[in-house]
């Protein structure tokens, strides 16, 4: 892919991640005016990347070009859909995961999946302290695995702690970019 159609990606998904960031802090929620555009330009970018550095494979096939980013894409929201499904996430989390995919492209969304997890769990254990929740935290855990091996009586539904996952995403997928293209496995 061109180097200025792999900055202009860049940039379009840093305005998202500094802006889902912002707004998940402020009002626990990432916009899909942010978003969807960011998806959209993002399979845009590389489709034109692809039209000039895919003379062989064509603009869908070449490695960094519109397969790769819809691949990117569709890992990013399956895995967090999944997520949502369970009541773990909420569909802006999602849609920003898928927008992660769309500008990353398959396989680097895996190192971008991977570095955003430990963020999250960073992050969830540091709100969890500050909020004064973090033993409370792991009993729930305890209970709820007592009750699904049956070994306990369902007790009163547990208090959910939020965090806003924005965070997490943002710091995450900068984070595995940064290390995707530092490493021996970028094409670039």
């Amino acid at each position: 892919m061109a180097r200025g159609i792999q900055i202009a990606i860049w940039v379009v998904l840093g305005v998202a991640l500094a802006t889902s960031m912002v707004t998940d802090l402020r009002a626990r929620k990432i916009l899909n005016i942010v978003t969807i555009p960011t998806i959209l330009l993002c399979l845009l970018l590389r489709f034109a990347g692809g039209l000039k550095a895919g003379a062989v494979m064509g603009p869908l096939w070449n490695g960094g070009g519109l397969s790769s980013g819809l691949l990117g894409m569709a890992i990013g929201a399956i895995v967090f859909y999944v997520m949502h499904v369970t009541g773990g996430m909420a569909m802006g989390d999602v849609k920003l995961a898928a927008a992660v995919g769309a500008a990353v492209g398959f396989p680097a969304i895996f190192a971008c999946m991977l570095y955003i997890s430990v963020v999250g769990g960073i992050e969830a254990i540091v709100v969890l302290i500050w909020k004064g929740k973090l033993l409370k935290t792991f009993g729930n855990m305890a209970r709820v695995g007592l009750e699904k091996l049956k070994l306990a009586k369902p007790g009163a539904p547990l208090e959910m702690s939020k965090i806003p996952y924005g965070v997490a995403i943002a710091i995450g997928s900068v984070w595995g970019i940064v290390w995707w293209h530092l490493s021996d496995l970028s094409p670039m």
